[in-house]
Order: structure tokens, then C-alpha cells, then sequence
């Protein structure tokens, strides 16, 4: 009984760190990821990053990109969001959404893109975004 006691205070007495140190990194400012691989089939590369807080502001952006080649052909695409901070494109409040892809293979070529965006108070893409005249 009391060699159990004693465990249970030495776990509770490194469960209160570990659970401290635990939610700081579950609120960490930033995230990073990159792969790349390639093989006799090809090759591709990715890559993702969000951010928040403590920065500009107080803006948050996400970003993601991809490239791969093939036998086939090759694809490329890109996507990138971006809320709050004026050091993110968008103006005080405002946001933005950007997507773009691109394929070239044997049978031809494409592209495709999308943008949109919505502005705080100055410094937006568009003066203000589509709906600031409504508010």
C-alpha cells in the first residue's frame, strides 16, 4: 500500500510539467512540414506552414505547395490563406484565399486559379473587399 502511494505521488508530481509543457507546444506560433521523395517513377515535393499570433499584428496564414513529376506528366499547385494582421496582404481584419494549380502531360497543358478576398480597414486587394460599402 504504501510503495503504491508513493507512485502515484511521483506520477502526479510529473504529470503537472508534462501537461504544462504539453499545452504550450500544442499552442506554438508556427507549424512546418516538408517531404520529398523520388524513385524510378518520379519525384515529388511538399510542403505545408501555418502561423498565428504574435506577429503582425496578430495575423494567422496558412500556406501549402506541391510539385511532382511522372511518366505521366507533371503537377504543381500552390494554396495560401491569410486572416487578420496587416503583415499578411489583407488589411486590418480582412482575409484572403488563393489557390492555383498547373498540369502538363501528353495529351496538353492546363492551369487553374482562384482568389478571393475580403478587406479591413485599408490595405486590402480590392479597397475594402466586395461587401465593406454594405457595412
Amino acid at each position: 500500500m504504501h510503495k503504491m502511494l508513493k507512485r502515484t505521488i511521483a506520477a502526479a508530481a510529473v504529470a503537472a510539467p508534462m501537461t504544462m509543457a504539453l499545452s504550450g507546444l500544442a499552442s506554438a506560433d508556427t507549424y512546418g512540414q516538408t517531404s520529398q521523395h523520388a524513385g524510378v517513377d518520379g519525384a515529388m515535393s511538399s510542403s505545408q506552414q501555418a502561423s498565428t499570433g504574435g506577429h503582425d499584428n496578430g495575423g494567422a496564414s496558412y500556406d501549402q505547395n506541391w510539385q511532382q513529376a511522372g511518366p505521366n506528366g507533371a503537377n504543381s499547385g500552390s494554396v495560401h490563406s491569410s486572416t487578420g494582421g496587416s503583415g499578411h496582404g489583407v488589411g486590418n481584419g480582412g482575409a484572403s484565399y488563393n489557390q492555383n494549380s498547373q498540369h502538363a502531360g501528353p495529351d496538353g497543358a492546363s492551369s487553374s486559379g482562384t482568389h478571393a478576398s475580403t478587406g479591413g480597414s485599408g490595405g486590402s486587394h480590392h479597397g475594402g473587399g466586395l461587401l465593406s460599402s454594405l457595412l
